[in-house]
């Protein structure tokens, strides 16, 4: 009985290992979607304002934005696929109240 209790305990602790790493692999993916943020000693490409008449951004593929909202700011590496970012989603928790999307403009370089 004890080692039946013990081969269960050893399942579940490597299903839960399983499972912990799918959903930081999983969250990592979204991250790499999305870009991912700067420090502060990394050098911006541009500054852009935010304040209560902002409705969007635009922005190029590659380019390292800083964002000033009020007095808080934030900087984020735009290498994404995706062609709208949703600024509330990568800002720090309570920095964005509503969505402003940032609209990413498709690098065009070719490998020669």
């Amino acid at each position: 009985m004890t080692r039946n209790i013990r081969l269960i305990s050893i399942i579940g602790a490597i299903a839960a290992t399983v499972l912990t790493g799918s959903a930081l692999a999983d969250g990592g993916e979204r991250t790499a979607l999305l870009g991912g943020p700067a420090s502060p000693e990394d050098p911006v490409n541009k500054v852009v304002a935010i304040n209560a008449s902002t409705r969007w951004a635009n922005v190029n593929q590659g380019e390292t934005v800083k964002f000033i909202v009020g007095d808080k700011s934030f900087a984020w590496h735009f290498e994404t696929p995706k062609l709208a970012v949703n600024l509330a989603e990568i800002a720090p928790t309570g920095t964005i109240d509503r969505p402003i999307y940032v609209y990413v403009t498709p690098s065009h370089e070719t490998d020669e």
